[in-house]
């Protein structure tokens, strides 16, 4: 497992509409945007999918990091997160 502590983390406009963002993540890169319905050009996650998604990526993770062995479990019956505002 690698120290991500220290990682660097870059977000920079494209240029492209009034919300588009590049974000570099390591070695990760993605684009952030959003929806045409809020002025964007709907070419990526907005930030609150995105934190909806860290949470419930850290929740999962968690979960199968303290998941003990279970004959009965079924893999990725906890896989699913939903947020409805």
């Amino acid at each position: 497992m690698s120290d991500v502590a220290g990682e660097t983390i870059v977000v920079d406009e494209t240029g492209k509409g009034d919300f588009q963002v590049e974000v570099k993540a390591g070695t990760s890169s993605f684009l952030m945007d959003e929806p045409v319905q809020a002025g964007g050009l709907g070419s990526g996650p907005n930030p609150y999918d995105l934190l909806s998604a860290a949470i419930g990526a850290c929740a999962l993770m968690t979960i199968r990091l303290y998941r003990v062995d279970c004959s009965d479990c079924q893999r990725g019956a906890v896989a699913r997160e939903r947020r409805d505002f």
